[in-house]
């Protein structure tokens, strides 16, 4: 008898434990289809010693791997135009990754939204928009739409009398990164932004020298390309076995990186790694 109700006993745990792990499983799965379709602002606060002073504060804005037509449908970009204007940017800075392939990137600046910057748009190309042979249509639907393409180049953005300067480089993974190229660009006293797709650009950014001679020509570092893993338990994703500096904030010396989760996906699930817009605000030292 007593064996009897002992079996009764561990069948019922069973079973329960079963429906536990059970409901906790479709709980995990129905979340990560919820969480690709999450936005969280990411505020990222700074003081600048090369900021000049007269400048006072600045607030950058930074998007990247929309990967629109793959799990960000057209249909949210209403939404992110909302929230983006909400935010009153200076300026706007875009990290590439803009649709499925090239085609799909010239169609979605021929559609731009309508997102406002005090200070100006500037974008450069990620490894999706480089897969076709219409790269010269492409910048046209960037330049139609606005926005300053920025491929191994650099901006100087006016504010006041004062300036900083974007430097924009190609793509790391398809072969159209001149990191050096675009050092020599810049001065070491310029307050500058690296825009680069891929953190793929890190380490040889840090190795390189600025116009005037100095290691230290950048002052911020901005990425995507990795989408944070779209998977992260812990603080730790298997895209950490690729990729030093993969999702988050980084500090090298005085510079700073942040390698963004991004936007969109190439897959509908993401777990601990919602899509963000960074929030870079600025503040020149006293």
């Amino acid at each position: 008898m007593t064996n009897a109700a002992d079996a009764a006993r561990s069948r019922r745990f069973r079973l329960i434990a079963l429906i536990v792990v059970g409901v906790l499983l479709l709980t995990v799965l129905a979340w990560m289809t919820i969480e690709p379709k999450t936005l969280q602002i990411e505020q990222v606060y700074l003081t600048a010693s090369d900021l000049p002073s007269d400048i006072g504060q600045l607030k950058i804005l930074f998007m990247t791997d929309l990967h629109v037509g793959y799990h960000f449908s057209s249909g949210r970009l209403s939404d992110l135009t909302s929230r983006v204007n909400a935010l009153k940017p200076d300026v706007i800075l875009l990290g590439g990754d803009y649709s499925t392939d090239q085609a799909g990137a010239i169609d979605f600046f021929r559609s731009f939204p309508d997102f406002h910057a005090r200070y100006g748009i500037y974008a450069v190309l990620g490894d999706t928009d480089m897969d076709g042979e219409q790269l010269t249509a492409l910048r046209r639907a960037m330049m139609t739409a606005g926005v300053t393409s920025l491929q191994n180049e650099t901006a100087v953005v006016r504010i006041g009398n004062s300036s900083i300067t974007i430097a924009g480089v190609g793509d790391p993974t398809t072969g159209n990164a001149d990191v050096s190229g675009v050092a020599e660009m810049v001065r070491s006293t310029d307050y500058a932004v690296l825009l680069c797709h891929s953190p793929e650009a890190i380490d040889l950014a840090l190795r390189s020298d600025s116009q005037d001679g100095q290691r230290r020509w950048f002052d911020l570092g901005l990425f995507g390309h990795t989408h944070g893993g779209q998977f992260a338990l812990g603080g730790w994703s298997p895209v950490a076995l690729s990729y030093d500096e993969w999702g988050g904030t980084y500090r090298e010396g005085s510079r700073v990186l942040h390698v963004s989760t991004g936007m969109g996906g190439l897959i509908p699930f993401r777990l601990g790694q919602p899509a963000e817009i960074v929030v870079i605000t600025l503040k020149s030292e006293e």
